[in-house]
This record gives structure tokens, sequence and C-alpha cells, in this order.
């Protein structure tokens, strides 16, 4: 309870502080807010001039504020913040805003930035810029007061870097042509194995069809079957033809023979014609006869 209570007290006074201090906060009168005169009427609208063609170009908002002095004591870091966030500068969801503060009172310059702008505008670069672009032009304590200069260099940095980041992601990067150059990866390596199996599926039918012709070639035992049956063939042939030579012959010479002669002949005719029918038969030869190609032949 008593801790409760510790924390309760604790927030009504950062409460009424934030109040207190919220209602210290500057108005917001345009891109230049020149509260402590430290510019002519002419440079606040020529710098003015200059944060509008950044804002047309980027979107982003910069804003100049100059105070004499720091409402309520507060330190420069909350100040800044404070008033950055009353005026709610920069584009909405892009989070763009960059605020440009100098209080006369100590001379401190400072620099607020946008989440949006974080990436470009990074804590070190924002320290660089105060003390490479605006001490240089503006530092009092060394007797140099030109705040125009100061400003608008800081500009020109701020600006130049928010353009480089925003033509960066305009332009193609290396990450998007990954996808397209794995895409070509694969369909290299796709066509190259169909390449591959085409080849083997022609090498490996090639073998086959080889390996077939020659197998009839490198059976000695059935080549010397084809070929024996190959001249019994044509033997059998040789002896039908000269049997029917020599009928014929016959039948010539004894021309007036009886019919019981006859009878003989024509029984010895029909002897023939079977024994011819029985050789006949040899025609077909296990194993395939003459179909074993240029081995029947050889």
């Amino acid at each position: 309870m008593k801790r409760f209570l510790q924390l309760a007290v604790a927030l009504i006074f950062l409460g009424a502080t934030a109040n207190t201090f919220a209602s210290d906060i500057p108005p917001l009168k345009g891109r230049v807010n020149d509260n402590a005169g430290l510019m002519t009427a002419d440079e606040q609208s020529k710098l003015a001039t200059i944060l509008r063609e950044l804002e047309d170009k980027t979107t982003a908002q910069v804003v100049i504020l100059t105070v004499d002095a720091i409402p309520g004591g507060e330190t420069l870091g909350k100040f800044k913040n404070a008033v950055f966030h009353a005026w709610g500068l920069g584009q909405k969801g892009k989070d763009n805003g960059v605020l440009i503060v100098h209080v006369t009172d100590g001379d401190h310059y400072g620099i607020e930035i946008g989440y949006g702008l974080e990436p470009v505008l990074p804590d070190a670069v924002a320290g660089d810029i105060i003390r490479q672009q605006l001490r240089p032009h503006a530092d009092p304590k060394h007797g140099t007061h030109d705040f125009f200069g100061a400003f608008s260099a800081a500009v020109k940095v701020i600006g130049d870097r928010i353009v480089a980041e925003e033509e960066a992601n305009k332009s193609p990067s290396v990450n998007p042509e990954k996808p397209m150059s794995r895409v070509v990866v694969f369909m290299i390596v796709f066509l190259v194995m169909i390449v591959i199996i085409v080849v083997m599926i022609i090498i490996l039918g090639s073998t086959k069809t080889s390996t077939d012709e020659e197998e009839p070639v490198r059976d000695p035992e059935l080549l010397s079957r084809r070929r024996g049956s190959r001249r019994r063939l044509d033997y059998d042939r040789s002896r039908a033809a000269d049997d029917d030579d020599s009928s014929s012959s016959l039948g010539s010479v004894v021309g007036t023979a009886s019919a019981s002669d006859k009878d003989d002949d024509d029984t010895g005719g029909d002897k023939s014609d079977d024994k011819s029918d029985a050789n006949d038969d040899n025609d077909i030869t296990p194993g395939g006869g003459d179909s074993g190609g240029g081995g029947a032949e050889d």
C-alpha cells in the first residue's frame, strides 16, 4: 500500500510538471521560428523557402526554432523533445520530422530526429552537423553570428542525406535480383539434367540394340546348328530335283508300258511325292531358321 501511494504521488507530480512545461512551449508559427531574433526577415524568408522545397521533394519536415532561454529551467534534451511532439513534426506514418534548436542563454544547439529518419540521421551524424555545419558559422562564444549560414549549411547536409536515401530506395537493389538469379540457375540445372537423362537413354538403348544384334554371332553352337540345317535343306532340295529328273526320263523311255506298269509307275510317283513332302517339312528349323540376321547367312 505504501509503495502504491508513492507511485501515485510520483505520477501526479510528473503530470503537473508536464502540464506546466507544456504551457511554456512556444507556438508553431512556420518552418522558421526565430523567437530570439537571430536572423533578418529576409534571411528567415530565404531559409523558409529552402525548407519548403526540401519538404516538397522528400516530404521531410525540417523546422528551425530559436529561443532566448529554456522555460521552466528544463534541459535542452527534454525541451526539444517536448516541442517536437507538441508540434507533431513529420508526415503521419513516416515520422520524418527534424527540429533544429538554438538557445541563446548558454549558446546551445540541439537537433531532434523523428523515428523515420533515425537510420538516415543517427545521433552521431546529428552531432557532426552541430560541430561541422552550425558551430563554424555561428558560435557567439568565438565571435561568429551567421545563423542564416549555419542553419542553411545544416539543412543542406540533412536534405542531401534524405535525398540520397530515397534515391537508393528507388533504384534496384541487389536483393531483388537474387530470386531471378536463382530461377536462372534452377533452369540451367534442370536443362542439364534433362540432357544427361536423354544421353543416358540413348546410350543404354544403343548398347541393348548392339547386344541383341551381336548375341547370335557370339553363340558358336547356335551358329553351327543353323549352318547344318541350311546344308541339310539344300541337300534335300537337290536330291528331290534329281528324283524328279529320273522319273521323267524313265516315263519317256517306257512309253508303251502296260497298265500294271503304269500303276507301278504311278505308285512310285506317289511315293516320290510323299518323299518330297517329307523333305519340305525340314524348312521349319527350331530356333528361328534363317531369321538370325547375317549370322544365319554366313
